[in-house]
């Protein structure tokens, strides 16, 4: 338990952290003229600005995708799942997380 707690709590720390460092991305400065790249820094400022976003949205949908996978499979147990005249495992119906 005291793992999974203090996993928890780093795991956000990082995720708090990834979304303030991207919030402002003044603190990207610009190569050096003889390190040039193709890339101009407000490009690469724009890119890093969607981290909040992508942090934010995979984490709402995981959270709500994975609370999917263990009721569902728990509520199949209490299901009538009779097919044919034997009984379906309640895993069998994440066989469509496939498709």
């Amino acid at each position: 338990a005291v793992l999974s707690h203090a996993a928890l709590f780093l795991g956000c720390l990082s995720c708090i952290c990834l979304v303030l460092a991207h919030r402002n991305n003044r603190w990207i400065q610009p190569l050096p003229a003889k390190r040039m790249t193709a890339f101009i820094v407000e490009e690469v400022r724009s890119g890093f600005a969607a981290v909040p976003l992508i942090i934010v949205v995979n984490l709402a949908f995981n959270m709500a995708y994975n609370a999917m996978n263990n009721a569902f499979p728990s509520q199949a147990c209490q299901m009538n799942t009779m097919l044919g005249g034997s009984q379906l495992n309640g895993a069998f119906f994440t066989l469509a997380d496939a498709i």
